[in-house]
């Protein structure tokens, strides 16, 4: 399978944002209930997240949707 594996759920260009002066940002991790940096491109973000296997079943491109949400997150980061 080809394409990003990563999906983020907050866009990148937002978290961009909060981060300090290295570029990073500190990461709560709820469960572990501990506190770590972290880089914009790896956080707030699961593997296959926007995934449609219901497309991959009709035979369509199941990446549909994680395309079209990066194509806009291009176009915003580039203003």
């Amino acid at each position: 399978m080809t394409g990003a594996k990563l999906h983020h759920y907050v866009p990148q260009f937002h978290l961009r944002r909060f981060a300090d002066g290295k570029g990073r940002l500190w990461v709560w991790d709820k469960a572990a209930d501990r506190v770590f940096p972290g880089a914009p491109g790896g956080i707030a973000a699961e593997t296959q997240f926007y995934r449609l296997t219901q497309y991959e079943v009709l035979g369509d491109d199941p990446l549909t949707m994680e395309k079209q949400l990066s194509a806009l997150e291009s176009e915003v980061w580039l203003c």
